[in-house]
């Protein structure tokens, strides 16, 4: 019987074909074992959320670092922040100035325009002289009515023009600046930053002292005149909107300053302890022009950084204003609300802590540092997060 022979032993493995030996190799790495597997699913969730998450962690900390700069450096600088606005960029305003003018700061953003000299008329006198005043011969407040001029000043008295976005809004300045609810409520505000015949009252310290009497006696009293300014705020907004929109130079300077009455009659007629005469009065006499800028913060227009005179009329000014942002009817205070912090910041530099009072705001400075520090670790969470999840 034939008996087959032994089955050959497969050959060692250096004698298989080096090409099949690679092919066998291949294979094994073809097959990846499943922790392999899962180790590639997680890298590529990572790279996917890395993706997504990483860019939107850099614009984040990219906006709030410009945010918290800007305003943190415009407090620690002290410059007059830009008049933000009406829910609206900021709109350049100037100040005017009595003649001579005096020396201000050359880092000052406010312009001062002097009107020539002139002789005004009173219902008392054919003309008044232009003497320069001085702290010297300050008048005190009247205690009986003075000689008033006639006309008194009144608001757009060279200055409306026909600049004017719509004919709704020319109408409305029309007929606002020539009926007697506005006429006879003399609102200081107004005369304060578009009345040339006022401006030039400070020429005369005696005429500027019966002027500022009439601004702050007036027939109706303040609470109807009050009135009579938050009802043409508000048709200056309803008839104004493209002017509004437009950053019409007289539509959004009227509209603060009607806003703002009721406290620049105040602070209009604040008297001086140190004297017995307005303080308003006191601060166009004074050779220093730093006492009224103050007057000018509720316009939008903040304090040059100059030196300031630090005296007891700005600082009831600066406590006025206080009262005015920390009351609920504060809110459309907004050339106030643009001005105060940079203002509060210069007084407390120049003439101590005590000097403007900063409970309506928190302080600018620290709640931005305190978002910063909130922000800052979330931010830094959320990166950390997306990396290793």
């Amino acid at each position: 019987m034939f008996t087959p022979p032994p089955s050959p032993k497969p050959p060692p493995l250096e004698e298989i074909d080096p090409f099949e030996k690679h092919q066998v190799d291949m294979g094994k790495k073809s097959l990846p074992s499943s922790t392999e597997e899962e180790e590639k699913r997680i890298t590529g969730r990572r790279m996917r959320w890395a993706v997504l998450i990483v860019p939107l962690v850099l614009m984040l900390i990219t906006a709030s670092t410009r945010y918290i700069a800007f305003d943190v450096a415009v407090d620690l600088l002290f410059e007059p922040p830009s008049p933000t606005s009406l829910l609206s960029p900021p709109v350049e305003r100037k100040l005017f100035k009595r003649n001579p003018q005096p020396q201000t700061d050359a880092s000052s953003t406010t312009t001062g325009i002097a009107f020539p000299s002139s002789s005004l008329t009173t219902s008392g006198s054919s003309s008044v002289s232009t003497a320069t005043p001085t702290l010297r011969n300050l008048p005190p407040i009247p205690t009986s009515p003075p000689v008033l001029p006639t006309p008194f000043p009144q608001p757009f008295d060279t200055t409306l023009g026909s600049n004017f976005s719509t004919v709704g809004c020319e109408n409305f300045f029309l007929n606002m600046t020539n009926t007697l609810p506005f006429r006879n409520c003399r609102p200081f505000s107004l005369l304060l930053q578009s009345s040339a015949a006022f401006i030039q009252a400070q020429l005369n310290i005696t005429l500027l002292n019966n002027i500022v009497w009439g601004i702050c006696n007036t027939e109706p009293g303040p609470a109807q005149c009050t009135a009579n300014m938050a009802w043409f705020a508000s048709s200056l907004q309803s008839s104004c909107q493209k002017d509004l929109a437009d950053l019409n130079v007289n539509a959004v300077n009227t509209l603060r300053a009607l806003q703002a009455y009721s406290l620049m009659f105040n602070t209009g007629c604040l008297p001086d302890p140190t004297t017995s005469s307005y303080c308003y009065v006191s601060a166009a006499v004074n050779s220093n022009p730093s006492d009224l800028y103050f007057y000018q913060l509720p316009l939008g227009t903040g304090l040059p950084n100059s030196t300031l005179t630090c005296s007891a009329c700005s600082k009831s000014l600066m406590g006025l204003y206080d009262a005015a942002l920390t009351n609920s009817s504060g809110s459309t205070l907004t050339g106030l609300q643009s001005t105060y912090n940079s203002a509060a910041a210069l007084g407390d530099q120049q003439c101590g802590q005590a000097f403007a009072q900063r409970t309506n705001t928190g302080g600018a400075i620290g709640s931005q540092l305190g978002m910063a520090c909130v922000l800052g670790p979330a931010l830094a969470f959320l990166a950390w997060w997306s990396i290793v999840l």
